[in-house]
Protein backbone atom coordinates (compact mmCIF):
# COMPACT_ATOMS: atom_id res chain seq x y z
CA UNK A 1 0.00 0.00 0.00
CA UNK A 2 1.79 3.48 -0.94
CA UNK A 3 1.11 6.47 1.70
CA UNK A 4 -0.51 9.59 0.04
CA UNK A 5 0.31 12.65 1.28
CA UNK A 6 -2.15 14.92 2.90
CA UNK A 7 -3.82 17.58 1.26
CA UNK A 8 -2.69 19.93 4.86
CA UNK A 9 1.08 19.16 4.96
CA UNK A 10 1.06 20.16 1.15
CA UNK A 11 -0.50 23.50 1.55
CA UNK A 12 1.71 24.39 4.73
CA UNK A 13 4.95 23.40 2.92
CA UNK A 14 3.83 25.59 0.42
CA UNK A 15 3.25 28.97 3.21
CA UNK A 16 6.76 27.73 4.61
CA UNK A 17 8.31 28.32 1.61
CA UNK A 18 7.31 31.01 1.44
CA UNK A 19 8.04 32.44 4.86
CA UNK A 20 11.12 31.24 3.95
CA UNK A 21 11.51 33.54 1.59
CA UNK A 22 10.05 36.94 3.13
CA UNK A 23 13.03 36.45 5.72
CA UNK A 24 15.86 35.84 3.63
CA UNK A 25 14.88 38.71 1.78
CA UNK A 26 14.56 40.92 5.17
CA UNK A 27 17.90 39.60 5.90
CA UNK A 28 19.04 40.58 2.51
CA UNK A 29 17.87 44.26 2.66
CA UNK A 30 18.78 44.93 6.49
CA UNK A 31 22.43 43.58 5.60
CA UNK A 32 22.79 46.60 2.42
CA UNK A 33 25.94 48.93 3.66
CA UNK A 34 24.34 52.47 3.51
CA UNK A 35 26.39 54.43 0.63
CA UNK A 36 28.15 57.39 2.32
CA UNK A 37 28.52 60.65 0.39
CA UNK A 38 31.74 61.08 -0.72
CA UNK A 39 33.79 63.67 2.16
CA UNK A 40 33.41 67.43 1.29
CA UNK A 41 36.84 68.55 1.09
CA UNK A 42 36.89 71.81 -1.37
CA UNK A 43 35.30 74.88 0.66
CA UNK A 44 33.29 77.25 -1.69
CA UNK A 45 34.60 80.53 -2.95
CA UNK A 46 32.67 83.45 -1.93
CA UNK A 47 32.01 85.71 -5.17
CA UNK A 48 31.60 89.33 -4.74
CA UNK A 49 28.85 90.28 -7.30
CA UNK A 50 28.53 93.95 -7.46
CA UNK A 51 25.23 95.66 -6.79
CA UNK A 52 23.70 98.20 -8.46
CA UNK A 53 22.47 101.22 -6.96
CA UNK A 54 19.35 102.16 -8.28
CA UNK A 55 17.62 104.12 -5.88
CA UNK A 56 20.67 106.59 -5.83
CA UNK A 57 21.69 107.79 -9.37
CA UNK A 58 23.08 110.56 -10.29
CA UNK A 59 21.26 112.93 -12.08
CA UNK A 60 22.76 116.29 -14.07
CA UNK A 61 21.17 118.75 -16.78
CA UNK A 62 23.80 120.56 -18.64
CA UNK A 63 23.39 122.87 -21.38
CA UNK A 64 24.58 121.61 -24.83
CA UNK A 65 24.85 123.16 -27.86
CA UNK A 66 25.85 121.26 -31.32
CA UNK A 67 29.25 122.93 -31.24
CA UNK A 68 29.84 121.87 -27.54
CA UNK A 69 29.73 118.45 -28.65
CA UNK A 70 31.69 117.82 -32.01
CA UNK A 71 34.06 120.35 -32.18
CA UNK A 72 37.59 119.56 -30.26
CA UNK A 73 38.13 123.70 -29.28
CA UNK A 74 37.23 126.05 -26.35
CA UNK A 75 33.38 125.04 -26.48
CA UNK A 76 34.25 120.98 -25.70
CA UNK A 77 36.37 121.58 -23.05
CA UNK A 78 34.13 123.74 -21.46
CA UNK A 79 31.23 121.34 -21.34
CA UNK A 80 34.09 118.98 -20.19
CA UNK A 81 35.16 121.17 -17.18
CA UNK A 82 31.30 121.39 -16.45
CA UNK A 83 30.97 117.32 -16.35
CA UNK A 84 34.50 117.00 -14.05
CA UNK A 85 32.81 119.89 -11.56
CA UNK A 86 29.71 117.97 -11.43
CA UNK A 87 28.67 114.46 -8.83
CA UNK A 88 29.85 112.55 -12.05
CA UNK A 89 33.91 114.13 -11.65
CA UNK A 90 33.44 113.17 -8.22
CA UNK A 91 32.75 109.54 -9.17
CA UNK A 92 35.24 109.60 -11.36
CA UNK A 93 37.80 110.67 -9.10
CA UNK A 94 36.71 108.08 -6.11
CA UNK A 95 37.19 105.08 -8.53
CA UNK A 96 33.59 104.15 -8.96
CA UNK A 97 32.20 102.19 -11.47
CA UNK A 98 28.71 102.68 -13.59
CA UNK A 99 26.84 99.92 -14.61
CA UNK A 100 23.86 102.10 -16.40
CA UNK A 101 24.23 105.55 -18.17
CA UNK A 102 21.13 107.19 -19.55
CA UNK A 103 21.36 110.02 -21.57
CA UNK A 104 18.10 112.32 -22.70
CA UNK A 105 19.40 114.53 -25.22
CA UNK A 106 17.16 117.70 -26.16
CA UNK A 107 16.94 119.18 -29.29
CA UNK A 108 18.73 121.75 -31.20
CA UNK A 109 15.50 123.83 -31.72
CA UNK A 110 12.20 122.56 -31.10
CA UNK A 111 11.12 119.92 -32.68
CA UNK A 112 14.12 118.95 -34.06
CA UNK A 113 14.20 115.35 -32.46
CA UNK A 114 16.53 113.94 -35.04
CA UNK A 115 19.03 116.59 -33.41
CA UNK A 116 18.46 115.09 -30.34
CA UNK A 117 19.41 111.73 -30.54
CA UNK A 118 22.76 112.67 -32.33
CA UNK A 119 22.94 114.43 -29.24
CA UNK A 120 22.47 112.29 -26.76
CA UNK A 121 24.62 109.69 -28.25
CA UNK A 122 27.22 111.98 -29.07
CA UNK A 123 27.34 112.75 -25.00
CA UNK A 124 27.28 108.93 -24.30
CA UNK A 125 30.57 108.63 -26.84
CA UNK A 126 32.55 111.69 -24.28
CA UNK A 127 31.41 110.03 -21.56
CA UNK A 128 33.49 106.38 -22.83
CA UNK A 129 36.32 108.39 -23.66
CA UNK A 130 36.55 111.26 -21.21
CA UNK A 131 35.69 108.82 -18.09
CA UNK A 132 36.89 105.30 -19.33
CA UNK A 133 37.41 103.97 -15.08
CA UNK A 134 34.12 105.04 -14.87
CA UNK A 135 32.30 104.20 -17.74
CA UNK A 136 33.85 101.26 -18.96
CA UNK A 137 33.18 98.61 -22.03
CA UNK A 138 30.93 96.73 -19.83
CA UNK A 139 28.48 99.89 -18.79
CA UNK A 140 25.68 99.94 -20.60
CA UNK A 141 24.94 103.63 -22.27
CA UNK A 142 21.35 103.97 -23.54
CA UNK A 143 20.30 107.12 -25.59
CA UNK A 144 17.15 108.47 -25.44
CA UNK A 145 15.23 111.97 -26.96
CA UNK A 146 13.98 114.19 -24.35
CA UNK A 147 10.67 115.95 -26.33
CA UNK A 148 9.34 118.67 -25.75
CA UNK A 149 10.65 122.27 -26.50
CA UNK A 150 11.52 123.13 -22.52
CA UNK A 151 14.42 120.70 -22.87
CA UNK A 152 15.96 122.47 -25.99
CA UNK A 153 19.95 122.45 -26.08
CA UNK A 154 20.39 120.26 -22.87
CA UNK A 155 21.39 116.78 -21.88
CA UNK A 156 20.32 115.05 -19.06
CA UNK A 157 22.83 112.00 -18.00
CA UNK A 158 20.94 109.19 -15.30
CA UNK A 159 24.20 107.49 -14.04
CA UNK A 160 23.74 104.53 -11.99
CA UNK A 161 26.83 103.48 -10.06
CA UNK A 162 27.76 100.32 -8.38
CA UNK A 163 27.71 100.18 -4.66
CA UNK A 164 30.89 98.58 -4.93
CA UNK A 165 34.17 98.65 -7.01
CA UNK A 166 34.52 95.69 -9.77
CA UNK A 167 38.06 95.64 -9.62
CA UNK A 168 39.92 93.86 -7.22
Amino acid sequence: MTRSRSPVAVSKAGWLFADLLLVLAIVFLSSQVPVKPPPHTAKAKRINIPVLDIHHPLNLKLPIFGSRLTSVGHAQSAFRKELLDSAIGLAAEAGRVSGVVLTFGGENSCGDVSSAQQNSVQVNKLLHSWFPHLVTSNTVTESFVDYGCGSVNTATIQMYLFLQSSHP
